[in-house]
């Protein structure tokens, strides 16, 4: 207890909740909205082989290893992880581009 007054509570109810303010949950939740349609704008940018790795790799619950991505169109894992990085850069500048980020962030 923090006094005598059985009313004042106790050193337990003075910690703040680890719950998120509803603003926080509707901000979090707009934010989710506006990026998921983002990357269906930028899937669409995509074509062929990059998208299949793309969708494989980056948007997967359970993603591809590069080897396994490397097997399916006879590419070594390095290769594989190349065009990966291109994928990742191309998706960079399109959120640059697209204002979504800071760019400072998006560099980082």
């Amino acid at each position: 207890p923090l006094g005598d007054d059985p009313d004042a509570g106790t050193r337990m109810s003075m910690i703040p909740a680890n719950v998120e303010s509803a603003d926080d949950i509707l901000a979090n939740g707009e934010v989710k909205r506006i990026f998921e349609t983002h990357l269906v704008d930028f899937r669409a940018t995509l074509k062929d082989r990059d998208l299949e790795i793309f969708d494989a790799r980056l948007m997967a619950e359970d993603p591809l290893t590069l080897q396994q991505v490397g097997d399916r169109y006879g590419i070594t894992r390095e290769r594989a992880r190349q065009i990966e990085a291109r994928i990742i850069s191309k998706l960079k500048t399109f959120v640059e581009k697209g204002g979504l980020l800071d760019a400072e962030v998006v560099r980082g």
